[in-house]
C-alpha cells in the first residue's frame, strides 16, 4: 500500500514514488481486519491505492455528501421552477426538462454511491439498473424536448420520424437491459446516443444546404 499525505497529492506519480513511503501491514492469522483504502489519482490513467485513516475517510465522505446535497437542492429548485412553468403555460418542453433533471439526480445518486450513503441501498444490480434507466429516460426526455422546441413534427416530419425511431430503440434498450449484463445495456444506449448525435449533425447540415419550410 502507498500512503500519501495532502502535500504529496499535488505531486506527480513519479515524484510520489521517489519518496518511498510504502507501508507493510502486519496481520495476525484468524482475525478480521477492516482496511480503508481509496484510489488516489490526478488523472484517468495512473493512480495509487492509498491507505486512509478512518477519521479522515469519514470526514471526506461527509464533505463530499454536503457538497452533493447543496448541488442537489439547487437542481431541485430549478426543477420545481420548470414544473411551475409547465403548470402555468402547459408548454411540454418544461416538463421534458424536469424529467431530464430528475434523471440526472438519480444517475448521480447511483453512479457515485450516494444511494448507499443516504438510503442504505448497496445492491450492485439495483445501482446498475438505476444508472441505465436514468440515462435512458433522460435521453428520451432530450429527444422529446428537441422535437417540441424545434417543432420538427411541424416543419421537418422526416427528422421527427428519426427522433421517434430513436425513442423506440432507447425504450427497447431499457427493456433488454433488465435481462442482459450491464455492459451490453451501456453499449446499446451509447449506440442510440451516437445515432442521435449523427442525426443532429445531419439535420444541421440539411438546414444550411436546403431551403427551410420555416421561411
Amino acid at each position: 500500500l502507498h500512503r500519501v499525505d495532502r502535500r504529496q497529492r499535488q505531486m506527480c506519480i513519479r515524484d510520489r514514488y521517489s519518496i518511498h513511503n510504502h507501508i507493510d501491514l502486519s496481520m495476525a492469522p484468524n482475525r478480521i481486519y477492516q482496511i480503508l483504502v481509496r484510489l488516489e489519482s490526478i488523472n484517468a490513467i495512473q493512480g495509487d491505492v492509498v491507505l486512509q485513516d478512518a477519521r479522515l475517510h469519514s470526514s471526506e465522505k461527509q464533505e463530499e455528501l454536503l457538497w452533493y446535497l447543496i448541488y442537489a437542492i439547487t437542481l431541485s429548485i430549478i426543477l420545481l421552477y420548470n414544473l411551475a412553468a409547465f403548470y402555468s403555460t402547459q408548454y411540454k418542453a418544461y416538463l421534458f426538462h424536469v424529467v431530464y433533471m430528475f434523471c440526472l439526480l438519480v444517475f448521480q445518486l447511483s453512479q457515485y454511491g450516494y444511494l448507499n450513503n443516504l438510503f442504505g441501498i448497496d445492491d450492485l444490480r439495483i445501482r446498475e439498473l438505476l444508472i441505465l434507466f436514468s440515462m435512458s429516460i433522460g435521453y428520451l426526455a432530450v429527444l422529446c424536448f428537441t422535437n417540441v422546441v424545434l417543432e420538427c413534427y411541424k416543419y421537418e416530419p422526416f427528422f421527427s420520424k428519426i427522433i421517434k425511431g430513436l425513442r423506440i430503440v432507447t425504450s427497447l434498450v431499457m427493456v433488454v437491459s433488465i435481462m442482459v449484463p450491464y455492459i451490453y445495456g451501456v453499449i446499446g444506449l451509447l449506440t442510440a446516443m451516437a445515432a442521435g448525435v449523427l442525426s443532429g449533425v445531419a439535420y444541421i447540415c440539411l438546414l444550411y444546404t436546403s431551403p427551410s419550410p420555416r421561411d
